[in-house]
């Protein structure tokens, strides 16, 4: 079978969501990971595509949780 990717935001959402799919019938491939993104936020003054202010106001750090799993017979 195909593997399936599960994301969610929160732990607690990834537990209900790889339950569910446990009871019918998936079995994990991979175990329940951390993913980091860090992003770059930015503050823009004036017109949107000229050569005006553009300030770097910060990075905001995202967690999301993943794993992936598989039909298993």
């Amino acid at each position: 079978m195909f593997k399936i990717p599960v994301r969610r935001g929160s732990i607690k959402e990834m537990l209900i969501a790889v339950c569910d799919l446990e009871k019918r019938g998936y079995d994990y491939v991979t175990s329940i990971k951390r993913v980091y993104r860090a992003e770059r936020t930015f503050h823009h003054e004036g017109k949107f595509r000229g050569r005006d202010k553009v300030r770097f106001t910060g990075m905001e750090d995202n967690v999301s949780y993943e794993c992936w799993m598989k039909k298993v017979n």
